[in-house]
C-alpha cells in the first residue's frame, strides 16, 4: 500500500498540470464615428405652410435613406406621409379642411461641425434640396406642390459592435425651412436612424 501511495505522489509531482488562460472572445466595435456611413430611419414631423394661399398645418411620418458621396457630403431621399389641416378665414369661421398628401425629397447633407466623445459623435449638419408634395382636401381637391428646402439638423451617432447589421444608432431633431409657388413656411422633427 505504501507502495502504491508513492508511485501516485511520484506521477502527480511529474504530470505538472499546465493552467492555461483563455482569452476572452474579442468584441470588435466599429471604428471611431464619422459622418461615411449609410443610414436608413424614420421622422416624425409638423410645421405650417401656405397651401393654396392659406396657412395649413401639417403632421408627417417620413422615411429616408442616406449615403455618403464624398468628404463629409452625404445624399438623401425621404418620403413622407402627411395630414393636413387649414382653417382658413377666422372672420367667417369655416369648418377645418382636412386633407392627406405624399411628399417626397432629394437632396445634400454636409456636416458643418461635430465633436467625437468616443464611441459617441455629436454634430450639426446643414442642407439643401427639393421636392415635390401632392395633396388633396375636402374642399378644393388633390394638386401637386413643388417645393424647395434649407434646413439645419443636429444630433449624435452613436456607434457600437461591428458585427451587428446596424452598428451605428442616430439620433435627431431636424427644423427646415420650405418654400412654396404662394410663400414659405417651418417644419421641425424628430428622427431616429440606423446605419452600417
Amino acid at each position: 500500500m505504501v507502495k502504491v501511495v508513492a508511485i501516485l505522489i511520484a506521477l502527480a509531482g511529474t504530470a505538472g498540470a499546465e493552467i492555461v488562460d483563455l482569452p476572452d472572445e474579442p468584441v470588435e466595435v466599429a471604428p471611431a464615428p464619422d459622418a461615411s456611413v449609410s443610414r436608413f430611419g424614420y421622422r416624425v414631423g409638423f410645421g405650417d405652410l401656405p397651401i393654396g394661399g392659406q396657412d395649413t398645418f401639417l403632421f408627417s411620418l417620413g422615411l429616408g435613406i442616406e449615403h455618403p458621396l464624398f468628404g463629409r457630403f452625404r445624399a438623401l431621399a425621404e418620403y413622407e406621409y402627411v395630414f393636413t389641416e387649414t382653417h382658413g378665414d377666422s372672420a367667417r369661421m369655416p369648418p377645418p379642411e382636412h386633407g392627406s398628401g405624399h411628399r417626397v425629397h432629394l437632396g445634400l447633407r454636409h456636416v458643418l461641425a461635430d465633436k467625437r466623445l468616443d464611441v459617441l459623435r455629436l454634430w450639426i449638419d446643414g442642407e439643401l434640396g427639393g421636392g415635390l408634395g401632392m395633396f388633396g382636401d375636402n374642399v378644393t381637391g388633390a394638386h401637386a406642390l413643388p417645393d424647395v428646402f434649407a434646413g439645419l439638423r443636429l444630433g449624435y451617432d452613436f456607434h457600437g459592435r461591428r458585427s451587428s447589421p446596424a452598428s451605428v444608432f442616430v439620433a435627431e431633431l431636424l427644423v427646415r425651412v420650405i418654400a412654396i409657388d404662394r410663400g414659405a413656411g417651418v417644419m421641425g422633427g424628430v428622427g431616429m436612424y440606423w446605419g452600417n
